[in-house]
Formats: C-alpha cells, structure tokens, sequence
C-alpha cells in the first residue's frame, strides 16, 4: 500500500519521478512584453517520462566514464585533486562549489549515490542566486556528474517537489577531446599524471565502461522511462473526435452559412492564420426579432480567446459579406472547456422549495432508485416520479450553461437518483448511457452538476456518483 511505502525521499507515501524530453514539435503561446501587445511566439512542446524507483536506484553515473582514481571515504567528503586541477578548467568553481555540497548530501554508508535538496537551498550553502544554481546544475549534467530526476506527488494533485539528484561518486578522467583543449602546458602535466596512474593499477578506482558521449549515456536510460505522452496523445485524439462529433450535430443551414463564412476568411487571412484559428471551428445561428445571434465554437480556450480578440470585427464584416447586411451578435464557445458563452433561455423546471420537498419525501426510501433483475440477468434500474423531477429541473438549468451540442451529446439522455445520507447530506447517482459516456461526464461535467445543485437549492452537501446503464431505455 502507498501509505506504507517509503519513498526515495525516505517518507511514507508514493512519489513518481520523471524527466521531461523535447518532442520536436511546438505549440503557439502569447506573451506580453512591458507595455507592448500580446504577441503570439511558438513554445517547444515537452513530453514527461516516468521511472520506477528501482530503475533510479540501481542506475549510477559511476557505470560510465572509464576509469578513475581511487579515493576512500568516511564522514567526510573527498573531492579528488584531478577533479580541482582538470575538471575545473570546464566545470568552474562555482558548479565544483555545487557537486561538492551535493556529494556531502549523499549517504554514502547507506550506499546511497543520491539526493534531494532544494534549488534555495543549494544556493543558500554556496551563496548562489536560484538562476546561477540552475546553469551550473545544467553544466554538471551535461558532462555527467549528476543526472536529475523530477518529482510529483500525486497525493497532492501532482505538485512538484524538489528533484532526486544522481550524484556521480568517482571523477572520471577527461575524455581525449577534453584533454586536447587544455593548454599546452597543462596538458603535458596531465598526460604525465595519467601516465603514472595506469603504471600503478592500486591508484586507479574500479574498471567502469569506456568514456561515453552524455547524452548518449542518457538517452539509453530514457528507454527505461514510461512515457506520459501516449496517454496524451490518446486524450487528445479522443478530445478531437468528440469536437468533430459536436460539430456534426449542427444544422444544415447552419455548416451551409458558416462555410460561406469560412470561404471569404480563407481569402483574407493568410494560409497559416487560416489554418490556425478558422479551419477547425463551426457555428450555429440563431435568429430574433432584432438580430441573428453566431455563436462560434471552438477546438480550445487558446483559439476561443484569439479570435475573440483579434477577429470579431472582421467577422462581422465578413458575415455580412458573406450572407448579407444583417445586425450580427458575436459569442464564442469551446464545448470541450465547457465554457458559458452560449446565452441563456428561461429557466424551466421545479423551483428549489419544491425539489427541497421531493428530497425530504425521499429521504423516507431506503435506496434511491429500484433495482430490479430482468430476463437476461442484468439489473434494471427503475426512476421515480420523483427523481426524474428533481433531475429534469437540473438538466433544464444546466442547459443554459453550456453548449447545446455538448448538452445533447452528454447529459441530455442521463438519469439520475437521489437520497438523503445523514443530515442534509444529498448522494446523487448519475447514469449515463455507456462507460465512454460516464467517464467523460465524471471528468468533465461534476464541477458544473455540482455548481447547477447548490444554485438551485442553495446548499453544497450533495455527493456525486456515477453509473451507466447500458442496453437501457433511460
């Protein structure tokens, strides 16, 4: 069990470890400098790769880099002369300052080649700032003396702790291309040094595997790691093909009138902002007595707020080129941030002293809801009178508050039961159609059932289930 677990931090509880790798590809991200607008520059996308703490344990530095020269050590920390009078020449005083504080950290009776300080304090004990501790980190992980790995702890939402840090135990010699840039003179030291440890085998530490590249060394311990980026990816294809759904459900008349739209954009924008913030989005029209009201949907918040900023009035232009002279209404929405940008309608339904009776009538049932087996075996769920009125004015409120193409894929056809637990503790089961179905509207909808509940009755004891009921007229 995770709670009896002991962590590579040596406490209770579970950890994931993870190092971040560059997939090639970038995502557009705005920016404000000083007083200037919002400009829009494109960020590396970074995929996580998790590890197992036995992978992390059992993987040293120390493998790699040739041989080196013995040191022996006790509660004290050695830092080998080679590392002062070769090493330094690349690494610096200040990141030998650092490898030396996180040697100390390291609990070598323990035989443990790790440790986890943080950044402050790092820069606490050498009297470094947070930015100059990062750079020599970077410095001493490029050339292999320590590796880091990353730290969420899931008991709290994943936030970030500070990172396991690999520290490498034996200074390796210079590779020869390291070599070849020392000057003159100290490289002729150098080589004599050198000579003398391999014509004495008792000054040289434990045979190791012959100098690698880093970053070759590291990309073979990213084949252990787990990547995150196909859950991801799977999140995001399904995301897609529900916004595609969505936006096949829409009228005719409605795809005919904003691809009209979309062809005059298409020859006014150029193909890249095209492509980026018009291609991939639909819109409905609604018409009234006044004025026709669009309401246009997209993929993401990003593109939401981009071409609510800095297109409106063009498409107001465009649409009345495009369809004609008309007094158009603007509102945007992204069905899969469930976003209330879609209007309101009159709210239709029980009022909340009416829905507070129906629960205090229902907390005399013992079960919410009636069970019953059918003739293939399953079990069949039957609704009363009484929860399908509380659950009809739930919907007919709820409707209001996001799109009508998420409305109707997701929660239209639901059904739910409610019972009164102890006080006025309300558990609410809510069934779905299908598992697909519920997992989406678990993860996506119960902080908006939640927030429809305690608007309408004013009270926030209500506890969410979820259920489906497949093969069911609901």
């Amino acid at each position: 069990m995770d709670g009896q677990h002991t962590n590579l931090k040596n406490r209770k509880g579970k950890l994931l470890y993870y190092r971040e790798y560059k997939t090639g590809n970038s995502t557009p991200v705005r920016q404000k400098k000083g007083t200037l607008e919002n400009h829009l520059h494109f960020k590396p996308v970074v995929e996580k790769k998790y590890f197992d703490e036995s992978t992390i344990k059992k993987w040293t530095l120390d493998t790699y880099g040739g041989p080196s020269p013995q040191v022996v050590e006790g509660n004290f920390t050695i830092l080998h002369n080679y590392l002062l009078d070769y090493w330094g020449m690349f690494l610096g005083a200040e990141a030998i300052a650092i490898y030396a504080y996180l040697r100390r950290r390291c609990n070598m009776k323990e035989n443990r080649d790790y440790c986890w300080p943080s950044i402050e304090d790092i820069g606490l004990r050498v009297k470094k700032s947070r930015n100059t501790v990062v750079k020599y980190l970077e410095i001493l992980e490029t050339y292999g003396f320590i590796y880091r790995f990353y730290v969420e702890d899931p008991s709290r939402n994943n936030a970030k702790e500070s990172p396991i840090i690999k520290v490498r135990m034996l200074v390796p010699f210079l590779p020869q291309e390291l070599v070849e840039q020392l000057e003159p003179e100290t490289k002729e030291k150098h080589d004599a040094e050198i000579s003398r440890y391999f014509e004495n085998p008792l000054l040289l530490g434990k045979e190791t595997e012959e100098s690698l590249v880093y970053h070759e060394v590291y990309e073979m311990l990213e084949e252990k790691a787990v990547s995150s980026i196909l859950k991801t990816e799977r999140k995001r294809k399904k995301e897609a093909a529900i916004f595609e759904f969505e936006k096949a459900s829409i009228s005719e008349k409605d795809r005919t009138q904003w691809a009209s739209l979309l062809s005059v954009a298409e020859k006014k924008v150029s193909k890249p902002s095209f492509d980026t913030w018009f291609k991939n989005t639909y819109a409905t029209f609604n018409e009234f007595d006044s004025h026709i009201k669009v309401t246009i949907y997209c993929p993401n918040q990003f593109t939401l707020e981009w071409l609510k900023e800095r297109y409106s009035n063009l498409i107001i232009d465009w649409l009345n080129e495009s369809i004609g002279e008309m007094d158009f209404h603007l509102s945007f929405n992204c069905p899969l941030e469930n976003n209330n940008n879609s209007g309101t309608k009159d709210d239709k339904g029980l009022n909340p002293k009416e829905i507070q009776e129906l629960l205090e009538e229902k907390s005399e049932e013992s079960k919410p809801g009636t069970s019953k087996s059918s003739e293939d075996g399953q079990q069949r769920v039957e609704f009363s009178d009484k929860d399908k009125n509380i659950w009809n004015s739930v919907l007919n409120f709820g409707m209001n508050k996001i799109s009508k193409p998420s409305f109707d894929t997701w929660l239209k056809n639901t059904s739910a039961t409610f019972k009164e637990v102890g006080g006025n503790s309300v558990e609410v089961t809510i069934f779905t159609r299908d598992d697909f179905a519920q997992e989406w509207v678990e993860e996506r909808y119960s902080t908006n059932i939640l927030e429809w509940l305690n608007e309408i009755l004013g009270r926030k004891d209500f506890t969410l289930h979820f259920s489906c009921l497949q093969n069911e007229d609901m």
